[in-house]
């Protein structure tokens, strides 16, 4: 079972997610970088996916206040292709769909420990500070405080 806080500016709607686990991995072909939240009975079926997969991690996702745009980091924490560090990065900014990404290495670090230093939540596009949606007391996109708050737990 796991859970996400969501929240929804009263002013200007904006919407955003704290989600407890988003993982990723890539395909045989490494053709294709999927990202999957692991909650609950589904988490068991996605981690299968990431365990089997050659390129595999956890996404964790962050707001730029001065680009005005999601960043994600992907920290990758298996990779059994021949691909090197450089060439891993390239690939998975490349297939990306987010406009701002940032790829960190953890090789062997277990799923549930990998996350971002503090050092490392600066925006790589404007080298800002960027926020967790957890950290957020006031909305990203117009500063008002007053959120619509609520849970929604996942089987």
């Amino acid at each position: 079972m796991g859970f996400a806080k969501e929240r929804i500016c009263q002013k200007c709607g904006f919407k955003f997610s704290e989600l407890d686990e988003i993982s990723f991995y890539l395909n045989d072909d490494l053709t294709i970088l999927t990202e999957e939240e692991a909650r609950g009975a589904l988490g068991y079926e996605v981690l299968d996916k990431v365990n089997k997969s050659l390129i595999s991690g956890k996404l964790e996702e962050f707001y730029c206040r001065e680009c005005d745009e999601i960043v994600n980091f992907y920290i990758v924490c298996k990779n059994d292709s021949r691909l090197s560090e450089d060439e891993l990065s390239e690939l998975i900014k490349d297939l990306s769909e987010y406009k701002i990404t940032e790829v960190i290495f953890e090789i062997g670090r277990d799923l549930i420990f990998a996350h971002t230093n503090i050092e490392d939540e600066i925006c790589p596009k404007c080298n800002n500070k960027i926020y967790g949606y957890f950290e957020m007391d006031v909305c990203p996109k117009c500063g008002d405080e007053q959120f619509i708050e609520f849970y929604q737990l996942y089987e």
